[in-house]
């Protein structure tokens, strides 16, 4: 799968639906995404808009730096697209990793063994993995979801972190 169809497809975009956004024949975004053709410069560009992704990244170069809807494309590329129960899967995962996590903290903090830094390094991001495919099973990009989280933090604690805030919060507040 090429990074046009991971990222149609992380977002829940049919290629009739992206053909019909960027003006150009459905059978033009089944060559793109079978790697027959690419795409021209112009429709280089509002792709890169569409799905929020560099042109470096579209178009496959190697980058250090990683944008969290380019990491959910990725990601999604490695999901069972035949499973029927990503919620089910996304719940189950978290828990799994969540305890594989407090796992090597108990260690550490209980058993005085020295902290893992990189073994909880890959466990958070086997979490952050679920966390992409929830929000693709939702239909969000990872990034809104980063975005929803940090509106509600900041009407949480517009000065920072307040223990009396966190205590007593509006009856809104999920």
């Amino acid at each position: 799968m090429n990074r046009i169809e991971a990222l149609r497809t992380a977002l829940g975009i049919s290629q009739k639906q992206l053909a019909d956004t960027l003006g150009v024949r459905q059978t033009a975004v089944s060559k793109w995404e079978k790697d027959r053709t690419a795409p021209d410069f112009h429709t280089i560009m509002c792709l890169c808009t569409i799905f929020d992704v560099s042109a470096e990244f579209l178009m496959g170069y190697n980058s250090q730096s990683l944008t969290a809807n380019e990491y959910q494309a990725l990601a999604m590329r490695t999901a069972n697209t035949q499973e029927c129960k990503w919620l089910e899967n996304v719940g189950l995962g978290l828990a799994g990793e969540a305890g594989e996590c407090a796992d090597l903290i108990k260690k550490h903090v209980i058993h005085h063994h020295d902290l893992d830094k990189h073994h909880l390094a890959v466990e958070l991001g086997d979490a952050l993995w679920y966390i992409a495919l929830g929000a693709t099973c939702l239909g969000y990009p990872l990034e809104e979801i980063a975005r929803m989280n940090n509106r509600k933090l900041q009407k949480r604690y517009p000065e920072g972190f307040d223990p009396e805030r966190s205590k007593n919060r509006e009856a809104d507040d999920v």
